[in-house]
């Protein structure tokens, strides 16, 4: 993490505005979306050792261990499941949202894991604080999350049937409370195809005003 034109005062060890973190000894770190909370305390998600992972730090560089106990956790979708964390957004209540992807031998799967403010599963959310939803082909990937201001939760993606030469655009939108909203497309999770023969990839989303 870097703060740019804020050397003096972010980052712990010789004001360098920059902080390394190691999640685990020995693992493959790697922080893809970053978001800042209301109190100024920075949020980064992304992936380790194949499990999604989160990161909190004060707005000096150093780490929160009121998040986790350290600062820092990781969360397991599922056995034997590999997961990548691409986005990650904060509710108004505080509570922390971090979607992406999960393989489970099979195909990948939209996953998403909502976390309360102290860094544990929020179970409120399909009764584990985790779920991953197939959309009904071979390999489904999360790449962005946004939160509306009624509480549903909107991730943006893409689906490929097994090659990347024809891939699709994909949207779901969850209730708050995780379960798919059916007022959306009729069942919670839309495709779009660009275009005859074309390789269609959501990479970010947002919410207008109406």
């Amino acid at each position: 993490v870097t703060a740019v034109n804020d050397g003096p005062t972010f980052a712990p060890v010789a004001g360098t505005g920059k902080v390394f973190t190691d999640i685990g000894v020995g693992t493959d770190d790697v922080g893809q979306s970053v978001t800042v909370q209301a109190d100024g305390k920075i949020v980064v998600a992304g992936y380790s050792q194949g499990d999604f992972a989160v990161v909190r730090y004060n707005s000096n560089g150093s780490l929160d261990t009121s998040f986790n106990g350290t600062g820092k956790l990781v969360t397991d979708i599922g056995v034997g499941t590999s997961d990548f964390g691409e986005s990650v957004t904060v509710q108004p209540d505080g509570k922390i949202v971090v979607a992406g992807y999960s393989y489970s031998g099979g195909g990948y799967d939209f996953a998403v894991v909502r976390y309360n403010a102290n860094g544990s599963l929020d179970t409120s959310f399909n009764g584990t604080g985790k779920l991953v939803t197939d959309i009904g082909v071979a390999y489904d990937r999360g790449f962005s999350v946004t939160i509306q201001p009624d509480g549903k939760i909107v991730v943006a993606g893409f689906s490929d049937r097994g090659s990347s030469s024809s891939s699709d655009l994909v949207v779901m939108r969850y209730n708050a409370n995780g379960s798919l909203d059916t007022s959306f497309n009729g069942t919670g999770k839309l495709v779009c195809d660009i275009g005859v023969g074309t390789s269609d990839f959501g990479e970010s989303v947002t919410v207008q005003p109406d």
